[in-house]
């Protein structure tokens, strides 16, 4: 349905807004509300909370990771990120980037790591389990994760922390486990992880002293373990 909210100023010259008429000058975007532009597109997110998809009414909001339309044929939600002028949203496993200007300014291209993506590819994830570790000295508590990428677009990640703490009682030693499950894509060199809507990873790839692969993901460092 969304990729018909993306031709809804494409596709209907009369529909009202800063471009009828064909005017020229750039819209202020404050938030999501505005006219986002994309190379095939025009998007219209008026002050009052509606758009208007080829003739109908929709009301959107948008909560910093999803965006809502609800309109007599339903409701839709769409992962999205905005950065400044450019809104990216993900579309049928599509990014489509828009940038808040008038007609004809399309952004040249873009990606949710402005301009230079993450550099995931799927044949990357699936190549083995990521795993990252960390220890707290002063605590003497650790704390591991694993996860384990399938090519049907679902992951699973197991977790373990465990340690052990002394006082008047003596010595505890705890250990607590975690299982968890979801779905997960990459687009343009994104990855998208969540447990039922996708959304936006910052990541960055990086080589340790072995010369092996690390993932970098939202600061966390992951490396290729079994």
């Amino acid at each position: 349905m969304f990729a018909c909210v993306l031709s809804l100023a494409a596709a209907s010259a009369s529909a009202q807004g800063p471009f009828s008429g064909g005017a020229s000058a750039k819209p202020q975007c404050d938030g999501l509300v505005g006219t986002w532009v994309s190379q095939s597109a025009t998007i219209d997110l008026r002050k009052d909370g509606t758009t208007e998809v080829n003739g109908v009414a929709y009301r959107y909001a948008g909560d910093g990771k999803i965006i809502t339309l609800v309109g007599i044929d339903g409701t839709y939600r769409y992962p999205y990120q905005l950065k400044g002028d450019i809104l990216i949203v993900l579309i049928n496993g599509v990014l489509q980037t828009f940038q808040c200007g008038a007609a004809g300014a399309a952004p040249s291209g873009g990606n949710m790591n402005g301009g230079n993506a993450g550099g995931i590819t799927p044949q990357l994830l699936l190549s083995s389990a990521w795993c990252t570790f960390s220890y707290n000295k002063i605590t003497g508590y650790s704390n591991s994760t694993r996860y384990v990428f399938s090519s049907n677009g679902t992951f699973s990640t197991g977790g373990r922390a465990e340690g052990s703490s002394s006082g008047y009682g003596g010595s505890m030693a705890s250990q607590r486990n975690s299982q968890a499950a979801g779905v997960w894509k990459v687009a343009n060199g994104v990855l998208y992880i969540g447990d039922s809507v996708p959304q936006p990873v910052e990541t960055q790839l990086k080589r340790n002293n072995n010369g092996s692969v690390i993932v970098v993901a939202d600061g966390v460092e992951y490396s290729q373990c079994r």
